[in-house]
């Protein structure tokens, strides 16, 4: 149970909207885009690329989804210290 004495600030969805938005969709698109031309000019290593491009900022693309909708602290402040958790390594209380 968290301590009454506990002050929780929330992370900013305003920065995984500018994640979602500028990186995940448009490289996905860059993609999809890669993967809609005649790949009969490209070789063989580019056209795994393409596919692990979509794989992959797909995968990214739903993960940020997620957290959006996951009401998550990004700071917690308490008596034993400060835990940042703002990314997604997180840390151990700072005393």
């Amino acid at each position: 149970m968290p301590d009454v004495h506990t002050i929780r600030i929330p992370l900013s969805n305003t920065r995984l909207l500018l994640v979602l938005v500028l990186c995940s969709i448009s490289l996905l698109l860059i993609g999809f885009s890669l993967t809609q031309n005649d790949s009969s000019f490209l070789p063989i290593a580019i056209i795994y690329l393409k596919n692990m491009g979509v794989l992959l900022f797909g995968t990214s693309a739903l993960l940020v989804v997620v957290r959006l909708f996951r009401p998550t602290y990004g700071l917690f402040i308490t008596a034993a210290g400060i835990t940042d958790k703002s990314s997604l390594a997180g840390s151990a209380p700072i005393r």
